[in-house]
């Protein structure tokens, strides 16, 4: 079957008029967005300056960046999927008539806004990986380290993973064939699971990182 638009033309277009480029991916299907968009971004999600510190408390600098990556990669892979399925599922309470696969190819293409809020994040990182790279190994010292301008970097990040959200609404709109209004009630839903289990999560990488730091 041959695909109307390539991969880097939907990257552009789903930001511009995304109703029109989402009803074309979820239709066609490419696998762009399952197989592309999203272990590229988990990967660049990966690569964190932290936990890279506490990788190299058991690996070697150059294999703490490989299985850091690696790992951190397969998680994002993981919880893309875990979200995928909850959109699928809550849409199809809501009267979603999509399929796993076309839910999944719309997600995955909401991301594209994350990108550019995740590059101004990792250049915001460049302080603490001089240090690491300099020879700092002090978890604390490297938690302190550019902490300033991390908090300026999520100040204009914020638009983009808002502009994600945005884009999740349109997504799940086109691939469960429903209104926009129950898009936004999936939307809703989820946003709901995920601030409990984020807080969650969040508590125990806390946790982990306050007992390193203890060390």
């Amino acid at each position: 079957m041959s695909h109307p638009i390539s991969y880097f033309r939907s990257f552009f277009e789903i930001l511009v008029k995304p109703g029109e480029t989402f009803k074309t991916l979820v239709a066609e299907d490419p696998g762009y967005g399952k197989w592309v968009v999203v272990p590229i971004y988990s990967a660049l999600g990966g690569i964190n300056p932290t936990f890279y510190l506490l990788f190299l408390k058991v690996f070697p600098s150059w294999a703490a960046l490989l299985a850091e990556t690696l790992l951190m990669t397969a998680v994002g892979i993981f919880f893309f999927w875990i979200a995928a399925l909850l959109n699928f599922l809550v849409g199809k309470w809501l009267g979603g008539k999509g399929t796993l696969g076309e839910v999944a190819t719309a997600y995955a293409w909401a991301y594209v806004p994350c990108f550019a809020a995740l590059f101004l994040i990792r250049l915001s990182e460049i302080p603490k990986w001089t240090a690491i790279l300099g020879g700092e190994t002090d978890l604390r010292v490297i938690l302190e380290t550019g902490r300033l301008l991390v908090f300026l970097a999520l100040l204009p990040s914020m638009p983009f993973f808002i502009w994600s959200m945005v884009l999740m609404v349109f997504g799940i709109s086109e691939a469960h064939r429903i209104s926009r209004a129950r898009a936004l009630g999936v939307m809703g839903i989820l946003l709901g699971l995920g601030l409990l289990v984020g807080g969650v999560t969040g508590v125990v990488v806390v946790f982990m990182i306050l007992r390193n730091v203890g060390h």
